[in-house]
């Protein structure tokens, strides 16, 4: 692949990692736990759903523009022999890296089309464990997308 292209590919890709990881991560340790804070469990469900609304389409192109580059990358990477070739360490690294990214994804439709969309119509103590529902997921996905850094750094060193 012609190296303009490829640095390209690398920066979308990254910008993409950054921007899915980022909305979990900033949510998980900076958004929740503010919000938790400062205003009542009422408001909490009003204004997480209005959130996730608007960090929709961020979310949904950073899959997206992650899928269509890292399939690009793939197939001009040396390492990679082919599909479901699992035949060295980084193959087994990069289909390991690949099945947390779609966890991540699962997780993060769920939180989306799911989770959310139930807080934003409940009421009383049905509130407070959908809120405890949306942290816990939202906090398993920020941790999902420090396994993928993890991951991805070790496969650069291979």
């Amino acid at each position: 692949m012609n190296p303009v292209l490829l640095s390209v590919c690398l920066a979308f890709h990254t910008l993409s990692i950054v921007l899915l990881i980022g909305n979990f991560a900033l949510s998980a340790l900076v958004v929740l736990p503010v919000l938790r804070r400062i205003v009542t469990e009422e408001e909490q469900s009003r204004l997480i759903p209005a959130l996730v609304a608007k960090s929709r389409p961020w979310v949904l192109g950073s899959i997206l523009a992650f899928i269509v580059t890292r399939f690009f990358m793939l197939i001009t990477d040396a390492h990679y022999e082919g599909f479901m070739q699992i035949t060295n360490a980084w193959s087994v690294w990069m289909y390991t890296k690949h099945i947390v990214v779609l966890g991540l994804i699962v997780l993060g439709v769920y939180l989306d089309m799911g989770v959310a969309r139930r807080l934003a119509a409940a009421d009383g103590s049905n509130r407070t464990s959908r809120l405890a529902q949306f942290r816990l997921i939202n906090g398993l996905s920020a941790l999902g997308g420090v396994m993928i850094i993890l991951i991805t750094a070790a496969v650069q060193v291979m």
